[in-house]
């Protein structure tokens, strides 16, 4: 994205949040939260490397605030915002404070269904992505822009068109990354096969500008939302994708986006995602990845919830010999205390194995945490 315009619209986002702040809390029906968060977590491998690994506790602070709006029955809204303050035990060089502000807006009534997702988030993260890039001891920073508006048409009892706008900024602060912007437009036709359940057609534009290697995408698709059974709900599609780069050859490959929910008990539900899809390395060049993931949420009593997910992603590097298979499994398990507070243990094992050797790593995080809502 052109520097000259990134300014503006993160500006154009800010004020939108900051007009939220002055009008919600005096609106009828809206409410305004106080939230905070303590946690304390053990880190084995900080940086994500394959030798000299670092250890470390960390500690983040959260204070935030939080508002809901509920004027009336066909619109609501939340607004968050919060200041993490992030703490090295072992690597106080690497202390640091990072920003999370969120937006989401809905209208709804009989004809139209209008959604709007914003947010301004900074991450200090290493990742797959970043490793084998950066020098030792350093740790990527980057700022991510987005907003999503959606709106969805009812054109007839059985009939509904949909058509976004997808907004997405990462901004690397860290020497060697490429900042990278994406535009999307995508479009659905659904069609009421059954009660509750719709044929889609659809297709999205993507356009992604990335400094040096520019690409566009063509996706699609056919698939179905809504209940397929009377416990499965949820969306899949299947199609065409097709990338064409700034530099370098066309490429394709079928696509795939699946989100769904299976309600095994009352108090028990299981979920599986799945796609395979272009995307644009940090480095700059393309990826394609193909990524499935799991989970399982249960209620184990009036107070305690557990919850274990699963993640597995094939990566394949354009131009490139490198190929990644990545896991990574939580399992967390959540203590309500009451309605102000909320207690949580988890575990997180991630593994990335690769053909290059460089950027291989194992990594294990323990932590326990403490948030307040009142």
């Amino acid at each position: 994205m052109n520097r000259s315009l990134r300014l503006p619209l993160a500006l154009a986002i800010l004020s939108s949040f900051s007009t939220a702040y002055a009008v919600l809390p005096y609106s009828e029906g809206s409410e305004l939260f106080v939230t905070g968060t303590g946690k304390a977590s053990y880190n084995d491998n900080v940086f994500l490397v394959n030798t000299a690994k670092k250890k470390s506790f960390v500690f983040d602070e959260i204070p935030g605030l939080e508002i809901d709006d509920n004027t009336n029955a066909d619109t609501k809204g939340t607004l968050t915002s919060n200041e993490d303050f992030v703490q090295y035990a072992n690597l106080s060089n690497q202390n640091t404070e990072l920003n999370h502000t969120d937006f989401n807006g809905q209208y709804s009534d009989d004809k139209l269904l209008l959604d709007l997702d914003a947010g301004f988030n900074q991450s200090a993260q290493n990742t797959r992505e970043t490793v084998g890039v950066v020098q030792k001891g350093v740790i990527v920073r980057n700022d991510v822009i987005n907003a999503t508006p959606n709106g969805e048409w009812t054109l007839s009892e059985k009939t509904k068109v949909g058509v976004g706008f997808n907004y997405n900024e990462d901004h690397y602060k860290t020497a060697g990354f490429q900042s990278l912007t994406v535009y999307e437009l995508p479009v659905n036709v659904y069609y009421e096969v059954a009660p509750k359940l719709s044929a889609s057609a659809g297709y999205r534009y993507r356009d992604s500008q990335i400094k040096g290697n520019n690409s566009t995408d063509n996706y699609f698709n056919v698939g179905g939302r809504g209940e397929f059974t009377p416990k499965l709900a949820g969306t899949v599609n299947v199609g065409y994708l097709e990338r064409t780069p700034s530099h370098g050859r066309k490429q394709s490959a079928v696509g795939l986006e699946a989100k769904l929910d299976y309600a095994f008990s009352e108090k028990t539900a299981f979920r599986l995602g799945a796609s395979n899809d272009f995307t644009n390395a940090s480095t700059g060049g393309t990826e394609k990845i193909l990524s499935i993931n799991g989970g399982v949420t249960s209620k184990l009593s009036e107070q305690f919830t557990g919850d274990v997910a699963v993640a597995y992603s094939h990566s394949r590097y354009n131009g490139s010999n490198r190929a990644d298979d990545y896991v990574e499994g939580t399992a967390t398990l959540g203590y309500q205390y009451n309605k102000y507070l909320t207690l949580n243990a988890s575990y997180t094992y991630r593994n990335n194995s690769s053909t290059l050797a460089g950027v291989q790593f194992k990594n294990n995080v323990a932590s326990v945490s403490a948030t307040v809502r009142f």
